[in-house]
């Protein structure tokens, strides 16, 4: 069974309209500590007390998001709805329900329109950047790359200034053995935002030993790329020595064995190439 693509909002996203303060938050406060079942009882009582307020609503949504129960968050959200029929915030939702209901095709038909309807709208596409950022990442994770890509694709189209849009692509890349336009992204990104070097460098972790002849063979004739990359690798693996020196030492000790053999093949066809002296 395919794992289905699954995010969490913020949680209880604060709407304008608060007029049932005490319900909501003492639910909100409810739901944080994991009492889902109270907290329902509080945004059910807010409700009640004013069927026009959709907060109490959009909490009871999210409620049922997280116990993974997307029938009734379904209802939930097709009340608030019927309220305000442009509450972003909704929509958004109503996309996470059904990404959770495993109808995918749906929650990204929602996805859409929101963009192609709010395209003058730089609030609401930040919100959309990060909302296909999430699903980007989580399909990366579940190693779908295809979808993977769109979703990131997404992200940037909706942000074109982000920086982290660039950088999981370029991992991406990188995991694909796609080195030379991986780090055309990295080195974008990081550019742009050098604060993402602390998360490129906790990338490259677990990246790096079973890529590390890849980023440095198949970049070896480009200059610009080996010059950042052989930067990166310098101090990825100087923080990550200084962490455990045992253990990288003997890493570094195979790099250099597993270097070695290979000069020794080089050696070896070299001198099989050369012209042999008559016996």
């Amino acid at each position: 069974m395919a794992k289905t693509i699954f995010w969490v909002f913020p949680l209880f996203l604060l709407l304008s309209c608060q007029s049932q303060p005490d319900f909501n938050e003492k639910g909100k406060l409810l739901a944080k500590e994991g009492k889902y079942e109270e907290a329902l009882t509080q945004f059910d009582q807010a409700t009640q007390n004013n069927p026009e307020d959709i907060q109490g609503y959009l909490n009871s949504a999210q409620t049922y998001v997280l116990l993974r129960q997307p029938e009734k968050a379904f209802l939930s959200i097709k009340k608030a709805l019927q309220e305000q029929p442009k509450c972003i915030e909704c929509h958004l939702l109503r996309a996470q329900i059904f990404f959770l209901m495993q109808k995918e095709e749906e929650g990204e038909k929602i996805l859409d329109e929101l963009v192609e309807n709010n395209a003058k709208s730089p609030t609401v596409l930040q919100q959309l950047s990060q909302v296909y950022l999430i699903l980007g990442a989580q399909a990366h994770k579940q190693k779908n790359y295809i979808k993977a890509q769109k979703f990131l694709e997404s992200a940037q189209n909706c942000s074109p200034n982000s920086s982290r849009p660039l950088l999981y692509q370029g991992f991406l890349k990188m995991e694909q053995e796609e080195y030379p336009s991986g780090l055309v992204f990295v080195r974008q990104a990081v550019k742009q935002e050098p604060e993402l070097e602390v998360e490129l460098a906790k990338y490259l972790e677990v990246y790096l030993p079973d890529h590390f002849y890849g980023l440095t063979d198949e970049l070896g004739s480009e200059k610009e790329h080996s010059l950042f990359v052989n930067a990166l690798l310098r101090k990825v693996t100087e923080q990550l020595f200084e962490a455990d020196k045992a253990q990288w030492r003997e890493w570094w000790k195979e790099v250099l064995v597993g270097y070695n053999k290979e000069l020794d093949k080089m050696r070896d066809k070299m001198q099989q190439s050369l012209p042999q002296e008559p016996k």
